[in-house]
């Protein structure tokens, strides 16, 4: 069963760099700093695990998240640091929350997805752990331990990606119920995966992804019955990625329905050019959007 995890991230290249490293293995959401947002995601989602990425949080941000220590240790919710040294050092002199690992980092990010991937190799596929029989090791990581691992390239993350994410990498992809037709839904603004996902909230099983590359591989481990993909997208735009599906004999059967919010005629009909089975507008409506979804795998 894939394991949960509930990322607390400010930073948009920090929450990429998860979705990266860990996005195809674990289950991933992102969230504000936000007390209420939290508690909130702690109790809808039910994560296994926490990751607090502390830079750019203030002083009396960190200091609100004493109030999650007795929601935490109830749930035996391990939290995991992840920021450089100094920042991992500030944020545990101001909180009384047991931190079970605490990922450090030095100044430039290029490693950090390999590093991450090295310290949750070990979480893949195992029974969360639970803070109260595990030592707090302090994990400093420095960046010469992955040497050689690809750049972070996670442009707007913004998806929180959310930061996020996800999947930045970025993959969210909760449990699946049985009976309920699959849609991986692929967007760099997390914040549109977040309502997209909340739309179809417990009429579909729903997999995010915050870029084209994420998402394709994740195709090549697993398999969905709609695509709901962005068409403007940095790096590897919406065509391209459409482009990669078709040219796939697993893939290529999908339905793909472009998302855009571009209003512009001539872009509209460039997108269509591509041949996909519909495409709506940003912002998306609810109605439109199950509509379509309905018309092409039904409910």
């Amino acid at each position: 069963m894939e394991q949960k995890l509930l990322v607390i991230v400010k930073d948009t290249q920090l929450l990429a760099s998860v979705y990266k490293a860990i996005g195809i293995d674990f289950s991933i959401m992102s969230t504000s700093v936000i007390l209420q947002d939290i508690a909130t995601h702690i109790e809808i989602y039910s994560p296994d695990l926490i990751i607090c990425c502390p830079e750019r949080l203030y002083d009396r941000e960190i200091n609100s998240l004493n109030d999650l220590e007795v929601s935490l240790s109830e749930r035996k919710i391990p939290f995991i640091l992840l920021g450089k040294k100094k920042e991992c050092d500030h944020f545990s002199e101001l909180t009384k929350l047991r931190v079970f690992k605490s990922i450090q980092y030095s100044e430039e990010q290029d490693g950090l997805p390999a590093l991450i991937q090295e310290v949750f190799k070990d979480l893949k596929n195992s029974e969360p752990p639970e803070p109260a029989e595990l030592p707090i090791p302090d994990v400093e990581q420095e960046q010469n331990n992955s040497a050689g691992s690809p750049p972070t390239t996670e442009p707007d993350a913004g998806q929180e990606t959310l930061d996020e994410p996800k999947d930045d990498n970025d993959m969210d992809t909760p449990i699946n119920e049985p009976g309920k037709k699959h849609i991986l839904v692929v967007d760099d603004n997390v914040m549109m995966l977040k309502l997209i996902q909340q739309q179809l909230k417990g009429l579909y099983n729903v997999a995010t992804a915050i870029s084209g590359s994420i998402a394709l591989r994740f195709l090549e481990k697993k398999t969905t019955d709609l695509i709901l993909l962005d068409y403007e997208m940095p790096l590897m735009n919406g065509a391209q990625v459409l482009h990669e599906i078709r040219e796939n004999d697993k893939t290529s059967m999908i339905p793909v329905v472009f998302l855009t919010g571009t209003k512009d005629r001539e872009k509209v009909q460039e997108a269509l050019k591509q041949k996909p089975q519909g495409y709506l507008l940003k912002p998306i409506d609810k109605e439109k959007l199950l509509a379509m979804i309905k018309s092409l795998i039904g409910t």
